[in-house]
């Protein structure tokens, strides 16, 4: 994130101003660097961080516009560092938004039954972000075991198109590793890879059009 911040809020420019929640996944940032620096602010907005506790890298942040209502939950979403957050919009709508970051070397088998279980309990309209690490291009067993839970409780899968692409050994290589899902009747809601790298990932957005 410190590498990359200046360039996100550059590429975004007038953009920003359409946007009321902006996720952010492997911030790898400190308690003391959060503490001492106004850098990672943006103007109009609420930053909520989850930091890692231990190590260096991982950690979310969200950032929401501050004309509208948000509160944070602390939540447990186990091989994962997690931000929970109920978010109101205008007078009606009412929406949970889980933002994931999960490591590629992590437990994903444990990561899917906690992330299964937590999604359970939940009600009312649920939007999933995240740099899950998880392939949803590959049919094998781990990203399928992982959809199921997804659409077992009542998801949509939002992206499904390369969300990085590299290449190796002269080879272009692509994956699906960015995702967002929605539950509950959010209605009109469009998602898009944008190919633009501020970082090694290109951005996912989704647009929900305002009918509060």
């Amino acid at each position: 994130m410190s590498a990359n911040f200046d360039n996100l809020l550059v590429t975004l420019n007038e953009s920003i101003n359409k946007v009321d929640v902006l996720a952010l996944e492997e911030t790898k940032l400190t308690k003391t660097k959060l503490e001492l620096s106004a850098q990672f602010q943006i103007e109009g907005f609420v930053s909520l961080h989850v930091i890692r506790n231990t190590g260096f890298g991982g950690g979310t942040a969200c950032y929401i516009k501050d004309i509208n209502k948000v509160e944070q939950t602390e939540v447990k979403i186990h091989e994962c560092e997690s931000t929970y957050v109920t978010l109101s919009l205008g007078n009606t709508l009412v929406m949970f938004i889980l933002i994931i970051y999960r490591p590629p070397r992590n437990n994903l088998m444990c990561f899917v039954s906690s992330l299964d279980s937590f999604l359970s309990s939940l009600i009312d309209e649920k939007i999933v972000i995240g740099d899950l690490n998880i392939d949803n291009l590959k049919k094998n067993y781990t990203a399928n075991r992982y959809l199921i839970g997804i659409f077992s409780n009542g998801f949509s899968s939002q992206i499904n198109k390369p969300t990085r692409e590299e290449y190796l050994l002269g080879n272009l290589c692509v994956a699906c590793l960015d995702h967002i899902h929605v539950e509950g009747p959010l209605q009109n809601i469009k998602s898009y890879v944008v190919s633009c790298k501020v970082s090694d990932h290109n951005l996912v957005a989704s647009m929900i059009k305002n009918t509060f």
